[in-house]
């Protein structure tokens, strides 16, 4: 089971600046670190000697700015296109894809399709789950209530990189649910 923890003193920023780092470890071993841009949406993924970029597939589109080139020139804004989040190789390869959904995050890695999301509007766990079906695979969720320590539980079968990708998501739609009722108050 990994463990994620804020970054040590040497590594740690501010927690108002960006980026947010976390040490990542397995058991008590340190095996990585995860980095989160909370304006930009980018990051990634270093354990051992290898890493991986996490990004949009499409990061200059600015949805609110083609909306409004759209009504300048008396045309309907057109619905954006979907665009996902990437988890990519130092190849550049993806090697693991993410959109939002209805109710939390849709996952494909290797052929394999999941659901991530929160287990309940009263617990801040979430759930890996298969597309279909409500059988639970995994959680990531906080070790207690007020602990800065977050439990990675998922199955033995998904890559580490892709386990650390999924807490990168659900840290990522937290900052932006927070910004979100921030701005509308």
């Amino acid at each position: 089971m990994l463990i994620a923890k804020p970054a040590s003193k040497k590594n740690r920023t501010s927690p108002l600046r960006s980026p947010m780092t976390l040490d990542i470890l397995d058991g008590e071993i340190a095996v990585g670190e995860m980095g989160l841009s909370r304006r930009d949406y980018i990051g990634y993924v270093a354990l051992g000697d290898r890493r991986w970029d996490i990004e949009r597939s499409r990061p200059e589109e600015n949805a609110v700015w083609r909306a409004l080139v759209a009504l300048a020139h008396g045309e309907a804004p057109q619905k954006a296109l979907p665009n996902p989040f990437l988890l990519k190789d130092a190849a550049g390869n993806a090697v693991a894809t993410a959109l939002p959904a209805r109710k939390g995050i849709a996952l494909s890695h290797g052929g394999h399709e999941y659901r991530f999301k929160r287990i309940s509007f009263f617990n801040t766990a979430w759930g890996l789950y298969p597309p279909e079906g409500e059988t639970q695979l995994g959680t990531i969720a906080k070790k207690a209530v007020f602990s800065f320590t977050i439990l990675l539980d998922l199955p033995v079968g998904l890559e580490n990189a892709v386990q650390v990708f999924l807490l990168w998501l659900r840290l990522q739609h937290e900052i932006e649910a927070a910004a979100n009722s921030t701005s509308t108050n």
